[in-house]
């Protein structure tokens, strides 16, 4: 009985003394996840305290940055509105000088050129007794006065040789009995009216912009 007793009270031993190991090494646990969670919420601090420090920093860069971006887009806004000024005043030059044209056309009394030139014709076959002069002479001066209002500086100059050809040959007995006239005032009306069709082709392609 008494062998028993002894080894019982080993065992007891025994397991006390696991006991408190277990208890010991749960301690020692403990303190070092504080120490660990200490150490991670220290380091997680400092971090923070560092961005800020770095944020402090940066801002006023980025703020300089954020001026710099923005004068760089009002210098950018300048220059397009500053473009799209120039483009507009050249289109509404060209606006005025297609106007013009079409103007031009329109004011010029075609019929009454027509009816001149028809006069023109039919004295043509009198001016061997100087009568068909009376005719021809103003016909050709009415022509040929419309005929350059028709047209600009520039091609007044084109036209001059027309002019010149048809009043010559009006003046001139025998020949003077050829629609010159009427052919000189169908030519200076096709020219005219080619010219307006593309004035008005190319004032609807302009998109003039208030």
């Amino acid at each position: 009985m008494a062998t028993v007793r002894v080894y019982n009270n080993e065992g007891m031993i025994n397991v006390a003394r696991e006991n408190e190991r277990s208890r010991n090494i749960k301690r020692v646990q403990s303190v070092q996840q504080r120490k660990q969670y200490k150490d991670e919420y220290t380091q997680k601090i400092a971090q923070n305290i560092n961005v800020s420090r770095q944020n402090i920093q940066i801002q006023p860069d980025t703020q300089a940055q954020q001026r710099h971006v923005f004068k760089k887009q009002q210098e950018r806004s300048a220059q397009i509105k500053k473009a799209r000024k120039k483009t507009n005043k050249r289109k509404k030059i060209l606006a005025k000088k297609y106007q013009k044209v079409i103007k031009r056309y329109k004011n010029t009394p075609w019929v009454l050129m027509y009816t001149a030139a028809a006069a023109s014709f039919l004295g043509g076959f009198f001016t061997e007794f100087l009568i068909g002069y009376l005719f021809t002479i103003p016909a050709s001066i009415f022509i040929a006065i419309y005929i350059r209002r028709a047209f600009s500086k520039k091609e007044r100059r084109e036209m001059s040789a027309l002019i010149i050809t048809a009043t010559t040959i009006k003046n001139i007995p025998i020949i003077s009995m050829l629609p010159a006239s009427i052919f000189e005032v169908y030519v200076a009306q096709t020219k005219a009216r080619e010219k307006m069709i593309k004035s008005k082709k190319k004032l609807k392609k302009l998109k003039i912009k208030n």
